[in-house]
């Protein structure tokens, strides 16, 4: 698939253009002082980005939200699977949630404990499923 700006005659041309034109804007004296403090706000930004190892706890969050969404999926599977057969086998049902709360567990304690977020608690989301709006 080809993007549709990756065929624009002239492109090159376009981006180092602009770049040329804010460097000359940026250069005027009355715009020294916005940019010093943009690039110094930057600077800060960049600093700030790679002490909280942002890019680390995105994937890590990311890792943890796939690893619910599966069970998630598994726990409706489960549940669809004892309404389409009411007369299912008690143990092996019984087996079978036991394993998804040991997953559910393993998905909590691998989700770190993040003090910059509004909940510093650390706890996953509750265990409960919610109910179906048909019987």
């Amino acid at each position: 698939m080809t993007k549709p700006w990756a065929n624009v005659p002239g492109r090159e041309f376009k981006s180092s253009s602009s770049a040329v034109t804010g460097w000359l804007v940026w250069n005027q004296d009355k715009y020294k002082f916005v940019w010093g403090v943009l690039a110094g706000i930057a600077s800060v930004l960049s600093i700030v980005h790679v002490a909280l190892k942002v890019s680390d706890r995105v994937k890590d969050w990311s890792d943890t939200k796939g690893h619910f969404v599966r069970l998630r999926t598994e726990l409706d599977t489960f549940l669809y699977q004892m309404k389409v057969n009411p007369a299912f086998a008690l143990d092996e049902f019984i087996t079978r949630f036991e394993a998804l709360r040991t997953r559910f567990g393993e998905g909590v304690d691998r989700k770190k404990v993040d003090f910059s977020s509004p909940s510093k608690s650390g706890a996953g989301p509750s265990l409960p499923l919610r109910r179906s709006t048909t019987t």
